[in-house]
């Protein structure tokens, strides 16, 4: 629909003068709730828009502001008309998943509370709506409001991860893991991987002071998940960040602690998974040792051979002490290894300028 005002108002835009009324003809999208003012939405669903219109790939009105626009009251004013608080949109996100996950309002939540949200609903992988802003939302008032009207704070998803897994995985502000603590969130909670938020914060989460809110709160640095490694195994491997490496071992986490199942240390994780010099610099400066042997006898530096493309790696190995001569269980050195499994032939470069010998049998 568009009535005559809204397009009066579109040609004063044209002309220079602001426009009164809202585009009606694009209600249900989200250019519409992008920037619309709660006058706008009143104006449209006085002029017969549908609260509840429904558009494939894209939801409802509803879902729609909940995602993608700042004001509360354009909420409460669909609410109002009629709109349906539990209609699912894309993803199967109801519009309190999507308030939940990016809105930066708490009234947000509380309108669709009161209006009869669900706080229970499952949206994809489970997540109810309190994982969803323990993932996302960096306001740690959302995530108050959403306990406060009656969220369950150790509520599982699919792979068996709490609100506190998802925040520690993946949220940046160290705030909202201190609100969830502080209502009593597991700390030790296991995943389905038997990992605990230290765990998904250590290797998912690059802020340091994620990790730091975990430890300080009392988190275990030497909880082992079902493979048996800590949260430094996990950093090792995946952080980007080298302070998440030093909040860890200053917390008391050992960076000579090995996986007895494969029996490597975190050093030898970095070697192999961690494109990330940096990361092999922390752990060295922590005390890991680059000469360690692990699962065939094998150090950090045979590791990194057959599996980090990244020359620098091998360079900073190098530096920190790693012998090139080093021979394991099949009494190959790391330069046989690269020689089988390097792609970049500047792998290889690194381990002929450090000496190693291309004649070795």
């Amino acid at each position: 629909m568009r009535t005559a005002s809204a397009f009066f108002g579109s040609c004063l835009v044209f002309v220079g003068v602001p426009a009164m009324a809202a585009d009606c003809d694009l209600w249900n999208t989200q250019a519409f709730f992008e920037t619309a003012s709660p006058e706008a939405v009143s104006t449209c669903l006085a002029d017969y828009a549908d609260p509840n219109a429904r558009t494939p790939g894209v939801g409802t009105p509803l879902t729609l502001a909940a995602r993608f626009n700042e004001h509360a009251a354009v909420i409460d004013a669909l609410v109002e008309a009629g709109a349906d608080p539990n209609a699912p949109g894309t993803l199967n996100l109801t519009p309190l998943q999507a308030a939940a996950s990016w809105s930066r309002d708490p009234a947000a939540i509380r309108i669709l509370v009161e209006a009869g949200a669900d706080l229970h609903a499952w949206s994809v992988h489970s997540a109810v709506p309190l994982h969803r802003a323990a993932y996302r939302n960096e306001n740690p008032a959302v995530i108050t409001a959403l306990l406060e009207a009656g969220a369950d704070l150790q509520a599982r998803d699919e792979y068996n991860n709490t609100p506190l897994h998802k925040a520690a995985l993946n949220n940046a502000n160290p705030a909202v893991i201190d609100t969830l603590v502080a209502a009593g969130a597991d700390l030790q909670a296991r995943d389905g991987d038997g990992m605990t938020p230290l765990h998904l914060a250590a290797g998912g989460n690059g802020n340091p002071a994620v990790v730091a809110a975990l430890l300080e709160a009392g988190a275990d640095p030497h909880a082992r998940d079902q493979n048996n490694s800590t949260p430094l195994h996990k950093a090792a491997q995946f952080t980007k960040n080298p302070a998440v490496i030093d909040a860890l071992v200053e917390a008391g986490a050992d960076p000579h602690a090995r996986n007895d199942l494969f029996d490597h240390s975190p050093l030898h994780d970095a070697a192999s998974r961690n494109w990330n010099p940096a990361i092999i610099d922390a752990l060295v400066k922590a005390g890991a040792d680059p000469n360690a042997r692990g699962e065939d006898d094998a150090t950090p530096l045979h590791w990194a051979a057959q599996e980090n493309g990244n020359p620098a790696v091998i360079a900073a190995l190098i530096r920190a002490g790693a012998d090139p001569q080093a021979r394991d269980k099949s009494n190959r050195t790391p330069l046989h290894w690269a020689r089988l499994y390097a792609d970049d032939p500047a792998i290889v470069d690194e381990f002929l300028k450090a000496g190693a010998n291309p004649a070795a049998r």
